[in-house]
């Protein structure tokens, strides 16, 4: 299959517009329409639903097909910077994987560290829905997932990097933002901004399992993708959201973080166990650096 074609395919699912999707690729119009008409014939399948001139979006073969192709072509803009690495004099590769709930001060420094510790060897990031990971490492997509939860398969090994407390985000206009601490009573009445995706996303389940276990039930306002987005809106003043205690060292204008009483949060390094020797430097660094946090905290 041609690689440009899925990539024209790509753009054109992204933009929904043939015309844009031209001046992005920098194209001509008839000359994209009839790459994707050549995909379509090859495949045997109709990708977009089309009304007249106008494409108005994916049939379900299309979604799926988008998210295969846009995963296969990250696979081989990864396998390109591994073959560059290796003729550059790099010894390796370590693909490691993460979601943007994962995000935070604790994982920047270990990512800066196994960079330090292993010049020699070129890291990729890869950033992943958190309910992908266990099959972006089954699938050998990555070498090393870090999780807030453990990836549960019998050929995968993890353990817990670290463990980090709750903070309360609050605006700073709130009658609780001055508090030395808060606990779930106090926010049972306030309206709550978690992360998209109900109870099978990792952090609202352990947001919710903290007013589980004093018997309530917490009062969520609004559940959005991105943390960004979170931000905003409680710095907005609709409402309390929740970060890892390690943000405590970053400032945010018109937020308070306080510290959650309950249950904190715990970061998980997993991998295939059948490739642990391969990826065994990269957990050495990864282990030294747990060492040293336990020792500073």
């Amino acid at each position: 299959m041609d690689f440009n074609r899925l990539q024209y395919f790509v753009v054109v699912a992204e933009e929904l517009n043939l015309h844009r999707a031209a001046t992005r690729l920098g194209i001509t119009q008839p000359a994209i329409t009839a790459q994707i008409a050549t995909l379509e014939e090859e495949i045997g399948l109709d990708l977009l639903i089309r009304d007249r001139q106008r494409i108005v979006g994916l049939t379900a073969a299309g979604q799926s097909f988008l998210r295969e192709a846009k995963r296969s072509l990250a696979e081989l803009e990864r396998v390109r910077q591994s073959a560059q690495a290796i003729a550059e004099g790099k010894q390796g590769v370590f693909r490691l994987g993460l979601c943007e709930e994962i995000s935070s001060p604790h994982l920047l420094r270990l990512f800066r560290t196994c960079r330090e510790a292993l010049p020699d060897h070129l890291f990729q990031f890869t950033e992943f829905a958190a309910d992908e990971m266990l099959d972006a490492v089954l699938r050998e997509e990555i070498d090393i997932a870090f999780s807030y939860l453990p990836l549960l398969d019998a050929g995968v090994s993890g353990f817990s990097v670290w463990q980090e407390p709750w903070l309360a985000v609050i605006p700073d206009d709130h009658p609780l933002a001055n508090a030395p601490r808060v606990t779930c009573h106090d926010l049972q009445d306030t309206d709550l901004l978690l992360t998209s995706g109900g109870q099978e996303s990792p952090i609202n389940e352990l947001i919710r399992g903290n007013f589980r276990a004093m018997g309530l039930k917490p009062r969520i306002a609004m559940e959005v993708a991105r943390r960004s987005t979170l931000l905003t809106l409680a710095a907005a003043g609709l409402g309390v959201t929740f970060l890892p205690g390690s943000f405590v060292e970053l400032d945010f204008a018109h937020l308070r973080l306080v510290p959650l009483e309950g249950r904190g949060i715990e970061t998980w390094c997993s991998y295939l166990t059948a490739q642990k020797l391969a990826v065994d430097a990269c957990l050495r660094v990864v282990c030294d650096h747990q060492d040293q946090q336990v020792a500073a905290g």
